[in-house]
């Protein structure tokens, strides 16, 4: 006998493949006096789907740390057309701002791991010269760029308002 683990989402009635989702945890000392404490907004069908988990971790982590509370998850969806379109490219740009800066830090601290190593193994031979570490060097300062044209992008959407 197999169990089947897929966790279904029960799709709001009305909702169609275009429809971004949100998610929210709420709380309230009773049911009915909600109030949201963690939302997730603009979020694609699928990511909702793969990461629903994540959204009952954070809200079973979320009652655990405030027992006395109801807490309670709620799935909704917005359409295209009530999303600002300079608000949503802001968005998509925040998060990839947000994604350079954690790859830019993940980089940085393996360059300087991988510095300490080698001076440790061989002042002989330094690490400056060899090919993956200015390969390495070369992409960390590409991301740096990237990072400084998008978040001028984004200062130029926050000035069109």
């Amino acid at each position: 006998m197999s169990i089947d683990r897929t966790v279904q989402l029960k799709v709001p009635e009305g909702a169609t493949n275009n429809d971004f989702y949100w998610i929210a945890i709420g709380d309230s000392n009773a049911p009915g006096g909600y109030t949201n404490v963690i939302v997730w907004r603009m979020l694609p069908g699928e990511v909702v789907t793969k990461w629903r988990w994540y959204f009952d971790y954070r809200a079973a982590l979320y009652k655990v740390q405030n027992p006395r509370k109801y807490v309670e998850i709620r799935l909704g969806f917005e359409t295209l057309e009530a999303i600002d379109p300079i608000a949503h490219e802001k968005l998509l740009l925040s998060r990839k701002i947000t994604s350079c800066k954690a790859k830019i830090t993940e980089w940085t601290r393996k360059l300087a791991d991988a510095k300490v190593i080698m001076a440790k193994r061989s002042p002989m031979f330094p690490i400056e010269n060899e090919p993956g570490y200015i390969n390495a060097v070369n992409k960390l300062e590409a991301k740096k760029s990237e990072l400084a044209r998008k978040q001028q992008k984004y200062a130029e959407l926050d000035n069109q308002r």
